[in-house]
C-alpha cells in the first residue's frame, strides 16, 4: 500500500490514522517533529499496530486482535460466511481457546464462524526442498515441532503461488484476510509483520480482582 499525504490546512483535524501511527512512533521512542504536519484524514487503510508489554483499560482495543475486533465493531461489515485466512513464515505457540475465543471472535465479529473457518496457510516440506534456496529456506519458515497442537492440523492449508515468477520462492509475507465462501469475495485484509502467536497478536489477561479479561 502507497498513498501521498497533502500537508494539513489550518482547518485540519487530527485523524484516527494520525492517533494511531503518532501512538505507535512514540511507544517505539521514535521521533516525530513533522507528523502533525500532514493530514492523513484521506487514508484508504486502517493501521493495526502491536506493542510489546500489558495494555489496560482503553489501551486493550488499541493493539493486536483487539485493534481488528475494534474497527469491525466501527465499520460494522456486514459479512457472509467466510472463511479466515492466515499465511505468515512463524507460528508460535497456540491454544484451542485463544484461536476460537479470542483471535476468531476478532476477525469475525458476528460471531457466526468455527474454528474450522481458520485456513493457515503454510508452504509443504517439498516446496521448501524445491524452492530457490532449497531446504536452507526453512529457517526462516519457523514451526517448532513442540508447537504443534493437533487441533491445528485440519486448519492447515497447502501454499501454493499464483504467480509464476514466484512458483519456487518461499513466502515471508504475512497476509490475514477473510473471504467469501460464496462468492470468493474479498470482505477484508491485513498485510503485517505479525505471524500467528500470541506475542504477535495479544491475549487477553484478567487482572487481578477483576471479573472478566480486562489485559492485554
Amino acid at each position: 500500500w502507497c498513498q501521498e499525504f497533502k500537508l494539513k490546512d489550518e482547518n485540519a483535524r487530527v485523524s484516527e490514522f494520525e492517533e494511531i501511527l503518532g501512538d505507535y512512533m512514540s511507544q517505539l521512542g521514535t521521533p516525530q517533529p513533522n507528523l502533525s504536519k500532514f493530514d492523513f484524514s484521506t487514508a484508504k487503510v486502517k493501521l493495526v499496530t502491536s506493542v510489546p508489554g500489558y495494555h489496560t483499560g482503553e489501551n486493550v482495543q488499541k493493539y493486536g486482535h483487539m485493534r481488528l475486533r475494534q474497527i469491525f465493531q466501527v465499520e460494522n461489515g456486514n459479512f457472509d460466511s467466510s472463511d479466515v485466512i492466515c499465511q505468515m513464515s512463524s507460528i508460535g505457540s497456540l491454544s484451542e481457546k485463544w484461536i476460537s475465543e479470542e483471535f476468531l471472535k476478532s476477525c469475525t465479529p458476528e460471531r457466526t464462524e468455527t474454528r474450522n473457518s481458520v485456513k493457515v496457510v503454510w508452504p509443504t516440506r517439498n516446496f521448501v526442498e524445491n524452492s530457490i534456496d532449497g531446504i536452507a529456506a526453512g529457517s526462516s519458515l519457523c514451526f517448532p515441532a513442540k508447537n504443534f497442537k493437533s487441533f491445528l492440523k485440519p486448519l492447515f492449508h497447502k501454499y501454493i503461488p499464483i504467480q509464476e515468477e514466484r512458483h519456487n520462492i518461499p513466502p515471508h509475507i504475512k497476509t490475514f484476510a477473510r473471504i467469501s465462501k460464496k462468492t470468493n469475495a474479498l470482505h477484508w485484509c491485513c498485510l503485517t509483520s505479525a505471524n500467528l502467536s500470541t506475542a504477535a497478536w495479544g491475549q487477553l489477561q484478567k487482572e487481578k480482582n477483576a471479573a472478566d479479561d480486562s489485559q492485554l
